[in-house]
């Protein structure tokens, strides 16, 4: 849960879900070609996926992808105002301002 609501990772289809945190009510379902296991993690006003990271703000739409080399399969978190990914090595990467 963050940002109010609480954020599903569709691993077959690609897409996240944005549920109200406090109605329950499915507020948006977000394309993001993010297919296959991973972690979810929210902060810096994006959610990002560990398949393909991809921030997506909180207006419900993608805001961009990048790739990050990993030599393991890699965990996610957020925390100090940056996105932190572990496996072969830990990276920190700062949200777009």
């Amino acid at each position: 849960m963050g940002e109010g609501s609480v954020w599903v990772h569709n691993e077959g289809d690609g897409t996240v879900q944005r549920i109200d945190g406090e109605s329950g009510d499915l507020v948006a379902t977000i394309e993001t070609g993010a297919v296959g296991k991973g972690t979810i993690a929210v902060g810096g006003g994006f959610v990002w996926i560990s398949t393909r990271p991809a921030p997506i703000p909180r207006t419900n739409s993608l805001h961009g992808k990048f790739k990050v080399e990993m030599t393991e399969y890699s965990t996610i978190r957020f925390g100090s105002g940056s996105l932190w990914m572990s496996g072969g090595a830990v990276r920190r990467i700062k949200p777009p301002e």
